[in-house]
């Protein structure tokens, strides 16, 4: 695969740009564009900018899903045959790229903690996550029951992100599932998450993470035979 068939969009706000460079077609993404001034989008826009409140979008929802209003963006507005996500200062490994196979999805490797996903998740936030999750699969609102919600919250593997890359049906097939996930926790909690301040206001960003771990280790049930495979990854402190 040729980096440059591959199309990144990299997931910033107007005061926190993208710190990294690729081989790949990088296109930056502003997101919470809502909030933009005129100005301001007229200078990010010569810039090569893009907006996620242009088109289909939840760009009103950043303060509380952060950079998935950029994912959403991406699958609703643009066509690019191998796509992929990253963030401004989060970002996909350069070999691991030109080592790609246009073919294959990658997902960022995993973490494993020392911990369940529960334990960790508590540790962090103090916001109830583990409890809707658990309310929502017990009301049948999500692809897992509740046994499998639990699961989820009793292993180790953790995905940070949400991020992934490869052919738009692989990459749309999987993300599409995340939102499925994510949509009824919102509309059953949105007017608690919206209460919410600080770290914890970004909550269904943080669920989002623990609940793409569990769309992995149930991959099965989603995507049949669809291979994921794992890449490396890049963090600017």
């Amino acid at each position: 695969m040729e980096a440059k068939d591959l199309t990144i969009y990299a997931v910033g706000t107007k005061d926190l740009p993208i710190r990294y460079e690729s081989a790949a077609t990088l296109k930056p993404l502003c997101a919470d564009s809502t909030t933009l001034s005129d100005e301001e989008r007229k200078s990010l826009r010569s810039k090569g900018w893009y907006f996620d409140d242009e088109g289909d979008n939840i760009s009103e929802l950043n303060p509380w899903w952060g950079e998935l209003t950029g994912v959403y963006w991406l699958l609703n507005n643009t066509d690019d045959s191998l796509v992929g996500n990253a963030q401004y200062r989060r970002y996909w490994h350069e070999e691991g790229i030109k080592q790609s196979d246009k073919d294959q999805l990658y997902i960022q490797e995993t973490c494993l903690f020392n911990c369940s996903l529960a334990t960790q998740f508590t540790g962090g936030h103090s916001f109830r996550g583990i409890e809707m999750t658990m309310e929502a699969a017990q009301r049948h609102k999500l692809p897992f029951t509740a046994e499998q919600m639990l699961s989820i919250w009793s292993q180790s593997h953790f995905f940070g992100g949400p991020m992934a890359r490869g052919p738009r049906k692989q990459y749309a097939a999987l993300m599409t599932v995340l939102f499925d996930c994510l949509w009824p926790i919102w509309e059953d909690n949105h007017d608690e998450i919206k209460q919410l301040s600080g770290y914890d206001q970004r909550a269904m960003a943080f669920l989002s993470e623990r609940l793409l771990a569990g769309i992995i280790l149930f991959r099965k049930n989603f995507f049949e035979d669809m291979p994921i495979l794992c890449a490396p990854m890049c963090f600017i402190p």
